[in-house]
């Protein structure tokens, strides 16, 4: 038994030393060589205690936390710990410590294996700064994402508007925006990408970029003719999304949309009743000559119009049941006759969807737009 030890103390890829009393008794070549000595006596004439720095990386001093190192191993019969030791040339390295208590000639005594973790922890380390640069960057993305939209909500004696964005992640598939095309028409629009992360932020960006310059046109069936034909392009293969875009006249308070495998717009008359509209085509990018129909709707004093993202009717509770767009209807309908303001119904909309959710958090995009004739 004591040549088999021998033989595997000896050669062992791991470091082996043996502590009594007295100091260090024994070592291998590979104690040798990660110490950096040059000889098993250099190693053997070493005070253990210059084996290790002065203070560990917790703060404790070296030389009393290895009293409870070793007073851990000779209680439990081994005990295993991560470890910082100093190499005869005085470099610091990192070690996964195992201290086996032993008896060797009568004498309690403690067989020490060294696991060099340097290259692990330099992994380690790597893998925290690439970590940190992609956090970095995702919240650079994630300003530049908040920046495309709108700043304060276009208001006039005629309408007033509103809105809520809030991305499940850090990174947003959903876009929206509210602008003036001219002084007498008022477009806006809720954009819903499939799938979440990076590539659906990025084609959300690219599609809300190409939409800006169809700011001042003011027929909605043109623009997501146009949004559809260039998002079919094979470069965008396997990707696409749903919208709703509409647009105000108010010469005569119509409000034309066209809904591209959207959830249509959903409009509060005064009186509390809901009528939603449907959607009359497919998303977007899928067939480059799909068609989509124009509707009109005559608004009226009172009304409010709303433009939603599907993260609002299916955010999921615990149980795994959607909100659900009647819920939805319900909300909109009792707010209305509660007479509460566009702005805390946008908000109150999207509580709801996060309160449904509790106590997780709605596993997709939240995204708003309202509408109200004065």
């Amino acid at each position: 038994m004591e040549d088999r030890f021998k033989i595997l103390f000896d050669n062992s890829a791991d470091a082996h030393l043996i502590a009594g009393p007295d100091g260090i008794t024994d070592c291998n070549d590979a104690m040798i060589k990660l110490l950096k000595c040059r000889s098993k006596d250099e190693v053997l004439s070493i005070h253990p205690a210059r084996l290790s720095p002065e203070y560990q990386p917790d703060g404790q001093l070296s030389s009393e936390k290895s009293k409870q190192m070793d007073h851990l191993a000779r209680a439990n019969g081994f005990h295993r710990f991560e470890w910082v030791h100093q190499k005869s040339d005085g470099e610091n390295f990192p070690v996964q410590v195992t201290l086996n208590a032993v008896e060797i000639g009568g004498k309690p005594c403690l067989v020490g294996v060294w696991h060099d973790l340097t290259e692990l922890k330099l992994k380690e380390q790597a893998l925290k700064d690439l970590n940190a640069r992609m956090t970095h960057e995702l919240e650079s993305a994630a300003e530049f994402q908040r920046s495309l939209l709108p700043g304060e909500p276009p208001q006039s004696e005629k309408y007033k508007t509103a809105w809520f964005y809030k991305p499940c992640e850090e990174l947003g598939g959903d876009s929206l925006n509210i602008f003036k095309i001219d002084d007498t028409h008022l477009g806006m629009y809720v954009l819903d990408v499939t799938g979440h992360g990076v590539a659906s932020a990025l084609l959300s960006v690219t599609a809300t970029h190409f939409l800006q310059g169809f700011s001042k046109t003011q027929c909605p069936s043109d623009v997501v003719h146009r949004l559809n034909r260039h998002f079919a392009n094979e470069k965008y293969q396997n990707h696409s999304f749903t919208i709703v875009y509409g647009v105000l006249d108010l010469k005569d308070l119509s409000f034309s949309y066209v809904s591209a495998g959207h959830v249509g717009p959903i409009r509060i008359r005064k009186d509390g009743t809901v009528e939603p509209y449907e959607s009359l085509g497919m998303p977007i990018g899928m067939i480059e000559d799909a068609k989509y129909g124009l509707k009109r709707i005559e608004l009226e004093s009172g009304d409010k119009i709303f433009l939603i993202s599907d993260g609002i009717y299916e955010a999921r509770n615990p149980q795994k049941a959607d909100l659900g767009i009647e819920r939805v209807y319900e909300h909109f309908k009792n707010e209305r006759i509660n007479n509460y303001s566009l702005e805390y119904t946008v908000n109150s909309t999207a509580r709801a969807a996060y309160h449904w959710c509790l106590p997780e958090k709605p596993d997709d995009d939240i995204s708003i737009v309202g509408l109200e004739i004065r």
